[in-house]
């Protein structure tokens, strides 16, 4: 009972949660003021002139005695509680309450007032009203917990048949039901539902859970993911109901989600929210390579079966507002991971997460920290953007955490993107490309110094990074950046034009190069705003066959390029927002099991690798709300490609032409001398070289630097015919490491001599 001061005031106990409060009210429904009122109160009921089973005799007329006060208004709604529960027994203490309070009737004295007090929201949900609570129509909730596929790998695997079951939860709020039937409908072609219906005959309370069973069937063209499915589910309303109560079958559709695919062991990683594109990496230079990904301030780095590696997950104590970028920083075959903080420091850890150097900034670090030996000296620095108040300051940072010389440098006042990174004019420096979100592009050389026709203004504002590449075959590279209204643009060194793409739709991406029709003359992938994705080809001038295709929905990823299936032609994986993964072949057709559907947000790129060294390929991805590995069971081919965001982990958004004419190998006779592309290619530290003989001889193979120079002799033998693997650490005859560059390796056999290209990275 609420109380009978006749005061605005919590009362206790009444007032305590999980306590219903009860007030009280005249007859006509009409509040009685020397009752409590407030807003712990829940319901009122009758509290004045209540009969007793006193007698009470005056003046010879015989009555029963009768009382006022909440004590007697408690007892109203005690009772309806008692009579709600006899008729549904099965029922929970959450749909009762919920019964009794929301069929409460509203009177006009709810909206009135007592002592000057307004009672707008003091007097709970109104007047207990149990013929409404007995007679109103049931609540029913079904909701499906969770799918269990019943196999050893709790996925559906393209191709099969599985059994899965679907545990289902009766709301708290509901009321108890039985005689459940169910049935389950997918409108994937490629997936058939062979036991399709399930009948639960027992009761199910409220908040009770059941399971339900269906044989469902796929095949080898299923997409992998989430694949929505559809149960409809219908249930008989149980209880004690006086003959002339009925309630009619609840009937409701919901949504299940299957997953399909090969499993990952150790993934997903779950409760974690990635906050930018993940990164495949071996830190230790001679192992498996480890996935590192940034989580508001940590930074996790996993093994395969999603072991945590040494040292990780670590804390930067500040969240982490750039991509992680890695790289041999010193030349010990080591490799370092590189972030920046929202506290302005550039974070180097060693491969157990220890401090390598940090160095700290005024300003707050861009987007991401690009890595390229700047001054020629085998070191790679560090090139970034910081900015503060919109004036933005280029940083070159060397291992030691020193800058070069006339750097930082201040960007005039302009507010620029990251940075991308490349040697323009073939002279032997790099120059770094920086785009404004004002429409400026500039060039600086290695010194400092701006070249002579920058900064230029493009008219419109550049949201990305641009990208460099030999679009033309002349050695120089050509700066290439999509502006918001929708144009590509591509200048020569010298801020001349070459040629501009338009598609009046605003770009949504970084751009991604890639030789999809392999005829030595590089594309741009790219997506816009109204999901299209676009090939064009530049030095013709032409979209590719099949191109544009239109999405599913918004994506904000730079576009990755592999060869995932080692069939020797690119694919692209392009993920969405809403939680699609597509990966597309040169025509702009979709894979087998692509899309893949989930149920997560993706706005960064995803990351490639093979994680546990068996030969198959794994697409990582961040979401919202977990890290996926998608194992996608294919061999992951060889050939050289924009596999990661700004096309590397140095993150320096260059793409070498020259290394993409490695690729389809001729067919491959035993009868016949071959010499395949060394992989992985580039590499860091060893790759791999096969080649096949046809008949027993001597066999020499050899690496050669850029200029011709002989760098060593791998292997100087008579072999049996067959196919052969030597390997190649990057080491030269002394046992001295090799600098990163392009490097030659030749097969000399009999009289067939064959050469190829690779390129070892630091």
């Amino acid at each position: 009972s609420a109380g009978n001061s006749g005061e605005y005031g919590a009362h206790y106990p009444a007032s305590y949660d999980n306590v219903i409060s009860v007030s009280g009210t005249l007859e006509g429904s009409n509040f009685h003021c020397g009752f409590n009122y407030h807003e712990t109160v829940d319901i009122t009921a009758p509290g004045v002139n209540i009969w007793t089973t006193i007698p009470y005799s005056n003046d010879g007329d015989d009555k029963y005695q009768s009382v006022l006060g909440t004590s007697f208004s408690a007892p109203y709604v005690s009772g309806a509680f008692a009579l709600l529960k006899s008729v549904f027994p099965e029922t929970g203490h959450d749909m009762l309450v919920h019964r009794i309070l929301n069929t409460a009737g509203y009177y006009d004295d709810m909206e009135g007032e007592c002592n000057g007090q307004g009672l707008a929201g003091l007097l709970g949900h109104g007047q207990l009203d149990i013929h409404g609570a007995l007679l109103t129509e049931p609540i029913v909730q079904l909701n499906p917990l969770s799918v269990s596929i019943m196999n050893s790998t709790g996925l559906m695997t393209p191709g099969d048949t599985s059994m899965i079951s679907v545990s289902i939860s009766n709301s708290s709020f509901s009321t108890s039901i039985d005689s459940i039937y169910l049935h389950l409908t997918n409108e994937d072609p490629n997936i058939s539902i062979i036991d399709d219906q399930y009948m639960y005959a027992p009761s199910v309370g409220s908040d009770e859970t059941f399971e339900a069973l269906f044989t469902i069937a796929a095949t080898e063209y299923v997409s992998f993911g989430e694949s929505p499915f559809f149960i409809n589910m219908q249930a008989r309303i149980n209880g004690n109901f006086p003959g002339l109560l009925n309630f009619e079958t609840h009937q409701e559709i919901d949504t299940i989600f299957v997953p399909i695919g090969f499993v990952q062991d150790g993934y997903p990683i779950e409760d974690v929210a990635v906050t930018s594109s993940p990164m495949v990496i071996d830190l230790y230079g001679n192992s498996l390579p480890q996935i590192f990904f940034a989580s508001d301030s940590i930074v996790h780095g996993k093994w395969m079966f999603g072991i945590d590696a040494l040292g990780f997950p670590l804390n930067a104590n500040s969240r982490i507002i750039t991509s992680l970028s890695g790289g041999d920083l010193d030349n010990d075959g080591d490799r370092e991971l590189i972030f920046g903080t929202d506290d302005g420091r550039l974070c180097v850890v060693n491969k157990d997460g220890s401090e390598f150097i940090t160095v700290e900034n005024e300003r707050s670090i861009l987007d991401f920290i690009v890595l390229y030996d700047m001054n020629n000296n085998e070191f790679l620095e560090m090139v970034y953007v910081t900015e503060s108040d919109s004036i933005s300051f280029l940083n070159i940072i060397d291992h030691n955490g020193n800058h070069l010389p006339g750097f930082p440098m201040n960007l005039l006042e302009t507010s620029y993107n990251a940075p991308s990174v490349g040697d323009l004019n073939q002279d032997g420096y790099p120059e770094v490309i920086l785009a404004s979100d004002n429409g400026f592009l500039t060039i600086i050389d290695h010194l400092g110094m701006i070249k002579d026709g920058y900064p230029m203004n493009i008219g419109f504002p550049i949201e990305f990074p641009a990208t460099v590449v030999d679009l033309d075959g002349n050695l120089d590279l050509e700066i290439i950046v999509g502006d918001s209204v929708g144009t590509i643009h591509v200048f020569n060194d010298d801020s001349s034009p070459l040629v501009n793409f338009e598609t009046n739709r605003s770009i949504s991406s970084s751009l991604t190069i890639a030789d999809l029709n392999q005829n030595g003359f590089p594309e741009i992938i790219f997506v816009t705003v109204d999901d299209h994705v676009y090939v064009w080809e530049p030095f013709n001038d032409i979209v590719l066959d099949g191109w544009p295709i239109i999405i599913s929905g918004d994506s904000k990823s730079e576009p990755i390029v592999t060869d995932i299936d080692n069939d020797n032609e690119l694919e692209i994986i392009i993920s969405e927002t809403n939680g699609v993964v597509h990966l597309i072949d040169k025509d702009g057709i979709s894979l087998n099991n692509f899309p893949y559907l989930s149920q997560d947000t993706y706005h960064f790129s995803p990351a490639l690798g093979d994680l546990d060294n068996d030969g198959d390929s794994e697409i990582i991805i961040g979401s919202d709300s977990n890290l996926r590995v998608l194992d996608i069971n294919t061999v992951l081919g060889s050939q050289y490609s924009w596999n990661a965001f700004r096309s590397n982990n140095h993150r320096n958004g260059f793409y070498d032409a020259q290394l993409s004419f490695i690729m389809k190998n001729d067919d491959v006779s035993p009868n016949s001398y071959h010499l395949n592309d060394n992989f992985p290619n580039p590499f860091n530290p060893i790759t791999r070289i096969t080649f096949n003989i046809p008949v027993d001889g001597k066999v020499a193979v050899n690496i050669y630097d850029v200029r011709g120079r002989h760098v060593k002799q791998i292997i100087n033998d008579r072999l049996r015919s067959g196919l052969h693997t030597v390997s190649w650490n990057g080491e030269d005859e002394n046992g001295i490491c090799s600098s990163s560059g392009i490097y030659f390796y030749e097969l000399v056999a009999e009289e067939y001599i064959r050469k190829k290209k690779m390129i070892l990275l630091k």
